[in-house]
């Protein structure tokens, strides 16, 4: 019994040592991403002894760092997506050549450094667009009315947003604009599906009113090339392709209904 006793205790002790090791593999990692160094002599003990005893109370600690450094990383992450999609959108606003814009390719790791970095562009575009707010605010209510378009926003909902006609070129006035224009990408992507739909069947009304143009003309059948039987070939695409788009816009207008 004794024997049995002490090699149950050689297991759990080399499987604590194995879950050590892990532990410290994974806080060394995110310290180098997060590019810091530990300086408190426990937490180094912890980290890098030799003699570290294989306890659960110091497996503990190892899960405490680890679960430190790990939300420190998450946000550092959250960061730099945000920092890599607020420059898109300055970069295009301000006409950065595409050269420059490339220097931050190699920038892909999450890492300090990365965020260094892009901190530093976001910060010196930003400056920037400060000196330039009039041409940026232009910028950003032109997006606004494409948006508008893209989202089928009546002329009274579109008057709900008077800033867009004020001659007024600030701070507040460009957050404004930014609003407006954040909530109406996020209701664009969230109805892609229905935009898509509704401008593929305005797009086969078009052709079909072209058609029926062409119909009307006496001249179409001295044509010998073709055209005709071109003619007869994309009217009955439309006709088969019109109505299961408009069958699919009714049930997805039923959908939201329903909810």
């Amino acid at each position: 019994a004794f024997a049995d006793h002490l090699e149950r205790l050689s297991n759990l002790r080399f499987k604590r040592l194995e879950e050590i090791i892990e532990l410290r593999e994974e806080v060394k990692k995110l310290m180098r991403m997060l590019e810091i160094t530990i300086y408190d002599e426990h937490d180094q003990h912890l980290v890098n002894s030799d003699n570290l005893k294989p306890s659960r109370g110091n497996i503990q600690k190892l899960k405490d760092l680890v679960g430190l450094f790990q939300g420190q990383f998450n946000q550092m992450r959250y960061q730099i997506e945000d920092m890599r999609k607020r420059l898109l959108q300055l970069w295009r606003y301000l006409d950065v050549p595409e050269e420059h814009q490339r220097k931050f390719e190699k920038y892909k790791e999450i890492t300090q450094t990365t965020y260094d970095k892009l901190h530093f562009e976001v910060a010196r575009c930003e400056q920037i667009k400060k000196e330039n707010i009039r041409v940026f605010i232009e910028r950003v209510r032109a997006e606004i009315e494409e948006y508008w378009n893209l989202c089928l926003k009546s002329p009274s909902e579109r008057l709900r947003f008077p800033s867009i006609t004020e001659n007024i070129f600030n701070e507040d006035v460009l957050e404004l604009h930014e609003l407006e224009l954040r909530d109406l990408k996020s209701f664009y992507e969230n109805n892609e599906a229905i935009f898509k739909l509704i401008a593929e069947r305005q797009d086969l009304w078009s052709q079909m009113e072209i058609l029926q143009n062409k119909e009307a003309d006496p001249k179409r059948y001295a044509n010998r090339g073709g055209q005709l039987l071109k003619e007869e070939k994309e009217r009955k695409m439309i006709n088969i392709k019109l109505p299961k788009i408009e069958a699919r816009l009714v049930e997805m207008a039923n959908m939201f209904e329903e909810h």
